[in-house]
This record gives structure tokens, sequence and C-alpha cells, in this order.
């Protein structure tokens, strides 16, 4: 793959997420309202505490500032982005399973596995992809 075609992975990751968002703020009637409610109540009995939602907001900042920053670091083929991109994805995943079950519209679902799925193509790509990797190696022979 040429690196040009890497960044057309990662703005097409980025593009289904924010479609994602986009979908969930500007269309909450795909999910029926009393689902809605449910994932409400559930939410508020599970972080019953300000201190404890507010320690998943914190942490939740901080992994998608984290997220962003590898997002241009991967664009910029910078060496640390693809360490920080592939970290990355077992924590989210493991925010998911602390935060328990999220109810989204399928059109939702369907954009953020797209995202996802483009993400894990890019990072694959960054890794194995000859053309992509020399470009991340690139920092390295520059600096010695």
């Amino acid at each position: 793959m040429t690196p040009r075609g890497f960044r057309y992975l990662l703005i097409g990751s980025l593009l289904c997420q924010f479609a994602a968002v986009i979908v969930d703020f500007f269309f909450p009637h795909l999910v029926p309202e009393s689902l809605y409610d449910a994932q409400l109540q559930a939410a508020a009995n599970t972080f019953a505490s300000k201190e404890s939602l507010r320690t998943i907001i914190i942490i939740a900042i901080v992994v998608v500032s984290c997220e962003i920053l590898a997002f241009i670091g991967m664009f910029m083929f910078k060496r640390w982005a693809r360490t920080l991109g592939f970290v990355l994805v077992p924590i989210s995943a493991l925010g998911s399973v602390i935060i328990g079950f999220d109810v989204t519209s399928g059109w939702v679902a369907a954009f953020r596995e797209i995202s996802l799925v483009l993400w894990g193509a890019a990072l694959a790509v960054s890794y194995f992809s000859p053309a992509v990797a020399d470009r991340f190696n690139q920092e390295i022979l520059k600096n010695n």
C-alpha cells in the first residue's frame, strides 16, 4: 500500500467515527425511548457517586486525547504513534467493559465498526506494508 492509501485509511476511520457521533446526536429517535431511559437508569445506578463519575470522565478525556495524538502522529508517520495507537486499542476495549452496555442505533454501530476496522487496517499497514513502514522508520535513520 502507498503512504497516500494509508492516510486514506486513517481519514476513513476518523470520518466514520464522526458520522457515528453525528447520527447519535442528531437522530436520537433511532433508539426507542424505553431503551434509552433504561440505559440512563443503569448508568445512574453504576455511577451513583460523583467521585466514580468524575474518575471515569477524567480517564475518558485522557484516552480520547491520546487517541487524537495517535491519529495525528500516524498521519505524520511518527514512529511512536504506531505504538500508542496499538496500545490504545486494548485500553479502549477495557473502557467499554468497565462502562458496561451501550444502547445505540444500527447506523451508529455500523459506523463505529467500520471505523474500528479501518483503524485496525491502518495499524497493520503501518507495520507490515514495506512502503508505509519505511516512512515510519525514516525517523530512526534521520536521528542516526
